[in-house]
This record gives C-alpha cells, sequence and structure tokens, in this order.
C-alpha cells in the first residue's frame, strides 16, 4: 500500500475522534518515526474498540456491549497501571462481537507486541532501542484500517442484524426512493467492504425471496428496496455471485409475495434470470400471469417489443391490469422510442376500455404521465376509444384530463386537428 493510499483509507475512518487521532499515525510514519507511529496505532485502535462498542450501548442497547465495557473498566479500576485490560478488550470483541474475525483479532495482537517493544526500554545486544521498520509499520497500519478502524460500529453487532432491524424501524418514514436510498447508503453500504456486502446481499436475497413468516412478509416490500438498492450499486458483481452459487439463489418460496418480488428485481436485471435454475424459472412462468407481475416480465419473453405486443393484445381483451408504479417501471426499461410509443398504446387501451369509473380513473394515470410524448396517431387512438366509452367520457375527472389530451391534440396534430368526430370528448372537456 502506498503513503497515498494509507491517507485516503484514513479519511474513511467514521467515528471523527479515531480520525483525529490516526492523524498523529500518520504524521509519525510519513516523518519517519515509525517507533512512534506503532506505540500510538495500539492506542489508536484500542480506543476506536471503546468508541464502537459505547455506540453500540447507546445507539442499540447492545447487551454484549454494555456487558464488555463494564467488566473493562472494572479491570482498570482495580489495576489503574496494568495494560492488560487492553489485550483483553480486543479479545473479548474478537470472541464475542463479529467485529473481528480470527485472522483480524491476530493481526492486532501482532500489533500490541509490536507496540511493547516500541513503547519500552528494551534493548538490543548493542544497547539500540528497537526500532521496527517502515514496512512493519506500513503493514500494521493497513491491517488496523481494514480489519477496524474503518469499519462501522453496527459491524459489532452484525451486519445483517443491524441493517435488517433498522429498515424495520424507518419501513414507514422513508418511502421517497432517493431519500431512502441516501440514508441507506450514508449508514450503511458505503462502510461495507465487497467481501461483507456480498454476505449481506446473499442474507437480504433470503430474506425477500425464501422466507414467508409473518414479520417477512410486513418487511418484504422495504426489504426488497434495500436489496434491490445492494443489486442497482454493483450489478456486474451481483450476476457474478448469482453465477457462482446458481442454487442458492434459485432457491425461492413459491408464493406471490416472494415470486411477485422475484419478478420485480428481474426486471430491472434481466440478466440474472438466465442465471437461475430450471424450477425458479419454471416458478416464474407459472407465476407471470397474477395482477402486475405479467407486466414486469418482460424477462420471459425473446425481446421487449414481443412482450408489449403481448399485453397490448391482454388490454384489447381487458385481461391486463397495470398500476401506476409497474407501468413507470416498465417504460423505464424501454430501450428506444418505438418500445416506448409501444408501451404508451398499451397504457391508452387499459384507459379507454376501462369498465368502471374509478378503473378509467386509474388508467389515465397511466396515460398522464407520457401523454406529451404521444405521437398524432396515439392521440387518434385515445380519442376514438374514450369517444366509445361512457366510463371514459363521462366521469367526474374527465373534464380536467381531456382537456389536457384536447392541448396535446392541437399541439401536435395542429391545425389539421378535427373535434368533430368525437362530440363525447368535446363536451367532457368544455
Amino acid at each position: 500500500m502506498s503513503d497515498f493510499s494509507v491517507e485516503l483509507e484514513g479519511e474513511r475512518i467514521a467515528d471523527r475522534r479515531t480520525k483525529a487521532y490516526f492523524r498523529e499515525v500518520y504524521s509519525s510514519y510519513v516523518a519517519g518515526n515509525h517507533r512512534s507511529a506503532a506505540v500510538m496505532l495500539w492506542s489508536v485502535v484500542v480506543c476506536d474498540v471503546l468508541f464502537k462498542l459505547d455506540e453500540l450501548r447507546y445507539a442499540y442497547a447492545d447487551a454484549t456491549a454494555i456487558n464488555i465495557l463494564d467488566e473493562v473498566t472494572n479491570m482498570q479500576a482495580q489495576a489503574p497501571t496494568s495494560p492488560e485490560w487492553e489485550l483483553s478488550l480486543i479479545e473479548r470483541a474478537h470472541k464475542e462481537t463479529n467485529l473481528l474475525d480470527a485472522g483480524e483479532y491476530q493481526g492486532l495482537v501482532a500489533l500490541q507486541r509490536q507496540r511493547h517493544l516500541s513503547a519500552h526500554p528494551v534493548l538490543t545486544g548493542t544497547y539500540e532501542l528497537y526500532e521496527p521498520s517502515r514496512e512493519a509499520v506500513r503493514a500494521a497500519i493497513r491491517h488496523a484500517l481494514e480489519a477496524l478502524l474503518t469499519k462501522p460500529a453496527f459491524m459489532s453487532k452484525k451486519a445483517f442484524d443491524a441493517l435488517t432491524e433498522d429498515l424495520e424501524l424507518v419501513r414507514d418514514t422513508l418511502p421517497d426512493e432517493q431519500a431512502f436510498r441516501r440514508y441507506l447508503d450514508a449508514k450503511y453500504l458505503s462502510k461495507l467492504r465487497a467481501p461483507t456486502e456480498d454476505q449481506v446481499l446473499r442474507s437480504m436475497w433470503r430474506l425477500v425471496f425464501k422466507v414467508v413468516d409473518p414479520r417477512a412478509e410486513t418487511n418484504r416490500i422495504v426489504n426488497f428496496r434495500a436489496l434491490r438498492a445492494m443489486v442497482d450499486r454493483r450489478p456486474e458483481t451481483v450476476v457474478a455471485l448469482v453465477q457462482k452459487d446458481r442454487d442458492y439463489f434459485s432457491n425461492v418460496a413459491p408464493s406471490d409475495s416472494t415470486l411477485g418480488a422475484l419478478a420485480g428485481l428481474l426486471g430491472y436485471h434481466p440478466k440474472i434470470f438466465s442465471i437461475l435454475t430450471e424450477a425458479a424459472k419454471t416458478l416464474l412462468h407459472a407465476n407471470a400471469d397474477k395482477d402486475d407481475k405479467l407486466a414486469l416480465s418482460w424477462f420471459l419473453r425473446p425481446n421487449m417489443q414481443s412482450h408489449l405486443a403481448k399485453l397490448l393484445e391482454l388490454a384489447q381483451a381487458g385481461a391486463l391490469k397495470v398500476n401506476v408504479k409497474t407501468f413507470e417501471q416498465l417504460y423505464a426499461a424501454c430501450a428506444d422510442p418505438a418500445e416506448r410509443a409501444a408501451a404508451r398504446l398499451v397504457a391508452i387501451e387499459l384507459y379507454v376500455r376501462a369498465g368502471s369509473y374509478d378503473t378509467a380513473d386509474r388508467s389515465f394515470e397511466l396515460v398522464r404521465s407520457h401523454v406529451d410524448e404521444c405521437e398524432a396517431s396515439e392521440l387518434q387512438r385515445l380519442l376514438q376509444g374514450a369517444e366509445q366509452n361512457d366510463q371514459a367520457h363521462g366521469r367526474g375527472r374527465a373534464r380536467a384530463d381531456h382537456a389536457l389530451v384536447k392541448t396535446m391534440c392541437e399541439r401536435v396534430i395542429g391545425a389539421g386537428f378535427d373535434s368533430t368526430p368525437y362530440p363525447k370528448m368535446v363536451a367532457s372537456w368544455t
């Protein structure tokens, strides 16, 4: 690791106190004061563990953190000049929390030995004080950063448990997707290293697509939002993860909620579908015709155009239901103007064939968001279809909605726009 990289990693330290202390380590290292750097680095490690446990105590009421802090405080009180509590603190953080694995713990034990040699007047055979090499100190700094200092406190509690418990608490607080993702990234995802994020993603995948107990059902939507954010962050990495363990990622529960959620994710990331086992694909095919799931299941067809053609056929037969959120996801996946035009025709067909005022109100919302993109032929179909459907032109909200249609017709068709063939539509917007 280069000096510059050490400096950048130091900026990833979350706790402001640890970051300030680490600057002393780094400045000593750069200046060539390797003995001082090693001594200070151990102090920073001990303080950072205390800071993390203290945060867990107050932020999460973590019983393990409280117990460790109480016991090391007693050890220090009974022997104020003894440093034994420091190594005991690191050992317990390793054994009783998820903060340090075996390799990380052993690396910090080695740092404690190096600190001991550097801090005490242990003389060599030539009566020279021990001086750790630049390479040894650099390696110790790197290990401390990666094993501990840049980790968030919630890792001590177990990353996945901390994440899911927090998601449950904010489930109804952050309905806005951008705000939700900013919160998720700032508090969790930006602090996870790739191996840990991979494990959290695997666990979240199982929770969203496999677990069907009451708590999982209640939190499936918010957990899905978090999972999708994780996949969106690293789509190619996730594809590779699924490829390496197809059986794990294909093991999904055959329920409407789990398969609907999986179809929703595959709608955004269709590459994953081709990797899944035939068992998972069969379940998805069987579930695709239910409610809104069909509209999201374009990954089941050769291409988007063939999928939209099927949706149009179903809409014309009155056999398709699509809500606004689903339609917007479908529309966002359309890759070119032709696909977007085909999607708009699906929305128009759903509106002009609505079987009730309420259905017409809901269906027009699909049209409204993209009516300003409609071409003349699409507007003509909208006028013709709504003219023939009392549920469309006779509803209470038709006046405002159809005034928008009239404006678009005048803009797109221009002087050639003739409204006389549509007297009921004219009556609805006047």
